[in-house]
């Protein structure tokens, strides 16, 4: 079988969902799953999201980010999620994410390799709820196409750019 898309995302953790959603709503998504959409890393994670609380935090995220992965980090990378992370985190909270607060204001613990605390959860399974809330969004979206259960065995490529993925569900190809 062939199924045509202009983006083929891999995973259904909360990269996978939290990409597909930002996608605009004019481009054909197919998002595929090993297992079925909620059965991935993301539901497991009880801790938080590191979030630079402000501009004159940032610095300090990525040095913290930094250390916290021996510097072998992709700065650039790490630049963006540090800039970006506020930006983020308010746009998950529009989607539904209620994160713990204190007195109306994010509630911020301290984690891993992080100097100050900059850690936002919801509860203690913050992972299991965005997993849900993202699901759902994903779900509810028309543009996107679930396919749960199906493995990614190879890209399509030509020039180093990828066209497309072969992928296995029930033993039949997809293309």
């Amino acid at each position: 079988m062939n199924l045509y898309a202009d983006v083929l995302i891999a995973g259904s953790g909360v990269a996978g969902l939290y990409s597909a959603l930002n996608l605009r709503k004019d481009l054909k998504i197919v998002l595929i799953s090993k297992g079925k959409l909620n059965e991935c890393n993301t539901t497991l994670a009880q801790g938080g999201i590191s979030v630079a609380r402000n501009k004159d935090d940032i610095t300090a995220f990525v040095e913290d980010t930094l250390k916290a992965g021996s510097y072998e980090n992709n700065l650039c990378a790490v630049k963006i999620l540090a800039n970006e992370s506020m930006e983020n985190i308010n746009k998950l909270q529009d989607m539904g994410l209620n994160l713990d607060k204190c007195e109306k204001e994010l509630s911020y613990t301290k984690e891993g390799a992080h100097s100050i605390n900059r850690i936002v959860h919801f509860k203690d399974y913050t992972g299991k709820k965005l997993e849900e809330i993202l699901t759902k969004k994903t779900l509810k979206r028309e543009n996107i196409i679930v396919i749960e259960n199906c493995s990614l065995v190879d890209l399509i490529q030509n020039n180093n750019t990828c066209f497309g993925g072969i992928c296995l569900k029930n033993n039949k190809q997809i293309n």
